[in-house]
């Protein structure tokens, strides 16, 4: 494993190749690499870190809580997992979702206002939430749903509609940046010259952890890597497996040490 903190990582793909082109509505699978069961924590009523789990394309609530199950029960004692599904049914016999289909060129998410829309509800009726983990596709939406959130606190008037959108930190597992054209205005840096300059902030000020792998085969690390530089402080950690999020105990000890300086922070208000 490697751990980075900050920009100026180079870490990319053995090919060196870019495959983003075909993730934004690909059909991955979320694969967990084997490990223990660390015991499960009793959390009394110590104050935990509520965080909404937004999952990849073609998956679901219930499957992605199960994926992430050793996660739950190994971060028990600090943070609670809130489960979502996506809003566009994909197969209905199967209960896949998606949060948007891309157009072929990759320039339009199809269904992105309906999601916007439906996670606004989300925040307003289960929230508030310290915090969103986002895979695959999910991850996209969750550095959109960063960016939307710093911008809020920043000022009620760079994204108007939706004050409710606020979190503290974003985990981001294969995540790249959206190449749709009505989303590059929510980066810093992007791939329209007309919006180059228009983003308000330098950066993404919602401090993030950023997750990828080596042998990834659906989203290359130089794409990764370009997202996190869209944020302020991005801490860095790249695994050797491939597109999942990886759950061995020295794994979780890392998500564990992002999450616990925002719990810190909560303790040392009260």
């Amino acid at each position: 494993m490697e751990s980075h903190h900050h920009s100026g990582i180079s870490h990319h793909n053995s090919n060196g190749s870019s495959t983003s082109t075909t993730i934004d509505s690909l059909s991955p699978s979320l694969s967990i690499s084997n490990s223990s069961t660390p015991p499960l924590y009793n959390s009394g009523d110590k104050k935990r870190l509520r965080i909404l789990c937004l999952h990849g394309y073609k998956q679901n609530a219930n499957l992605f809580k199960s994926k992430t199950a050793v996660l739950r029960k190994s971060l028990d004692d600090i943070a609670e997992f809130v489960y979502v599904d996506a809003p566009h049914t994909i197969d209905e016999a199967k209960g896949t979702a998606s949060w948007w289909r891309a157009s072929g060129d990759g320039k339009e998410y199809r269904g992105w206002e309906t999601t916007l829309d439906y996670l606004k509800n989300i925040f307003i009726k289960k929230g508030p939430f310290d915090g969103i983990i986002g895979f695959s596709q999910g991850a996209i939406l969750s550095s959109l749903i960063s960016s939307i959130s710093s911008l809020n606190q920043e000022s009620d008037n760079y994204f108007t509609g939706y004050k409710e959108i606020s979190i503290k930190f974003s985990l981001l597992f294969s995540g790249f940046q959206s190449r749709a054209t009505v989303h590059q205005s929510l980066y810093p840096s992007n791939d329209n010259e007309s919006n180059q300059g228009s983003y308000p902030l330098s950066k993404i000020a919602t401090p993030s952890l950023h997750v990828w792998g080596k042998a990834d085969e659906l989203v290359s690390a130089s794409n990764c890597e370009s997202l996190s530089l869209q944020f302020s402080e991005p801490h860095i950690y790249i695994h050797e497996q491939g597109h999942l999020i990886p759950l061995s105990k020295k794994d979780i000890e890392h998500y564990r040490n992002f999450l616990q300086q925002f719990l810190n922070n909560e303790e040392g208000l009260e």
